[in-house]
């Protein structure tokens, strides 16, 4: 395990880096299960936005990386070498390999749409794309996931305790990657794929599901710590009421009714919300609980 280390850190780097990276999965998640069990024409406006959304994001998150690291050569460091039990080296090479499979599914649509010599469009169409989506959608799961792993690995007491943190950004990221996809299309005149009810059915069981999360977190040792101070503000009506209660009603009272372009945004909007302050609320209460324990220590020490 990670020792406790006391310091300050920039928690906007790291999680808009958890944010980032979540969608990121979460995107081409949804955009490799439209892909291999979808209609692949009925859904080429999902797989094709879904895969480019986790290329922009993917691309975003070594920069992040680096400026938390403070030295871009630290993190070219960390792919120099692979330790299997070491949960910082295993979460830098899935990035990197997950990342590779996103940026070559990226580039096979890129040539589909066009956007690319017909050349190059020639080799990429002869690419095994479901095979290619299938192998970088592990890496997504990993990658989703693993950030929540890499906290309740370290010694942090709060994060130490919740051992559900890897299903928690997984099942996150899932359901902000619905929702910007999601704005995505609506953006471009397919909000019809949105309003499809399997589509708005695989939000709602992942809100079901976080609701259990949040319920979760609040029972864990030190998860009082979640309805004190400024997280009343950023758990409590951020998250819970903002970002899963409000989106979770509203899609219940229209599961059988047809919902407008304009219902659909504000709950794709509400739900990323809440998705920022999920990690947000997650990374502060586990640096306050380390807080706690360095105060603890020193009273008990002089």
């Amino acid at each position: 395990m990670t020792p406790i280390q006391v310091g300050e850190w920039p928690w906007y780097y790291v999680a808009v880096y958890f944010y980032i990276g979540g969608i990121a999965a979460g995107a081409y998640l949804l955009a490799a299960m439209a892909d291999v069990f979808g209609d692949s024409e009925q859904d080429r406006p999902l797989i094709r936005m879904g895969t480019y959304i986790a290329a922009v994001m993917v691309l975003i998150c070594p920069v992040l990386l680096i400026l938390d690291l403070g030295q871009p050569l630290r993190f070219w460091r960390m792919l120099s070498q692979f330790k299997l039990l070491s949960p910082v080296s295993l979460g830098s090479w899935g990035l990197f390999l997950f990342g590779f499979f996103v940026i070559l599914s990226a580039a096979i649509w890129l040539g589909r749409d066009g956007r690319l010599p017909a050349g190059i469009t020639g080799i990429l169409d002869r690419l095994p794309r479901k095979l290619i989506m299938r192998v970088g959608a592990f890496f997504g799961i990993f990658v989703a996931g693993y950030t929540g792993v890499l906290l309740s690995s370290t010694v942090v007491p709060f994060w130490n305790n919740n051992q559900l943190l890897g299903l928690t950004f997984l099942v996150s990221g899932l359901s902000t990657a619905i929702a910007i996809v999601s704005l995505a299309l609506i953006r471009q005149g397919h909000g019809a794929i949105v309003g499809l009810h399997n589509f708005r059915t695989l939000e709602l069981v992942l809100l079901a599901f976080e609701v259990f999360l949040i319920v979760w977190q609040l029972f864990i040792e030190g998860g009082d710590i979640l309805l004190t101070g400024q997280f009343l503000y950023t758990f409590v009506i951020a998250v819970a009421i903002v970002g899963v209660l409000v989106p979770l009603v509203l899609l219940l009272a229209n599961q059988d009714k047809s919902m407008s372009t304009g219902m659909l945004t504000l709950v794709a909007t509400m739900v990323l919300i809440g998705g920022f302050f999920y990690r947000y609320s997650i990374l502060v209460a586990g640096q306050h609980s380390v807080e706690e324990v360095a105060w603890l220590i020193k009273l008990f020490t002089g």
